[in-house]
């Protein structure tokens, strides 16, 4: 009879081949106790638990979601008639760093729907980079990335209009650009990239492919003397 039942079990467990079956029914065919039943458990328990994929894929998302609630107040939608970008504010007291090309010729600017007085403080065709101050205190900044320490295969990621978030890896660097792996659709130009860290990065440049790259950090920091 026991060797029926056993037939039986091993053509269950066949059909059935999850990880179930092989808790349960490999322990009863076995003849393994109770308490040895549960240490199989537990062995499985750890083996899913200690993925080394899994456990990448959780810490970066994890990362990432730490680093877009720290720098994404400091991202504001950028708007001037039919062109619409980003600004990203560099200082506390209202210096923000954006696309000269989205400043026309006036004196107020849209920012978050807004419109908000400006003064020009410098810019520079040739990146397409404008430096604007607004009587606004109190703004949220972040840190600076060590260009020096960038490397190939950094995760990145981008806010763009709207608070949209794009993630991906920097492809290759230059001391005039960096390229990553980021497609985007909506043209962001001017949002700020960041390192899972928080750091910026540098300011994104969209071509018409869609493909997302920046001007380095340590290009921005010359041009705004910081």
């Amino acid at each position: 009879m026991k060797i029926i039942l056993k037939i039986v079990g091993i053509l269950v467990l066949g059909a059935i081949g999850g990880t179930i079956s092989q808790v349960f029914l490999i322990p009863y065919l076995m003849g393994i106790p109770f308490f040895e039943e549960s240490k199989i458990m537990e062995s499985l328990k750890r083996e899913i638990i200690i993925n080394p994929t899994q456990e990448i894929i959780i810490k970066e998302t994890e990362a990432l979601e730490k680093a877009v609630e720290s720098v994404e107040a400091a991202v504001f939608n950028l708007s001037s008639d039919e062109n619409q970008g980003c600004g990203f504010s560099l200082t506390s007291d209202g210096q923000i760093l954006t696309r000269a090309t989205l400043l026309l010729q006036g004196d107020a600017i849209f920012i978050d729907g807004q419109e908000t007085a400006f003064r020009l403080l410098k810019k520079d065709l040739k990146f397409d980079l404008a430096l604007i101050k607004i009587e606004k205190s109190n703004l949220k900044t972040t840190s600076f990335f060590d260009f020096e320490k960038l490397k190939v295969g950094t995760s990145v990621f981008l806010i763009g209009a709207e608070k949209v978030v794009n993630q991906g890896i920097v492809k290759s660097f230059s001391e005039d650009l960096i390229a990553t792996n980021i497609l985007e659709k909506e043209d962001f130009s001017g949002c700020p990239l960041f390192t899972f860290e928080g750091k910026f990065l540098g300011l994104v440049k969209i071509n018409e492919a869609g493909e997302v790259s920046a001007i380095p950090v340590s290009k921005i920091r010359s041009f705004v003397g910081l």
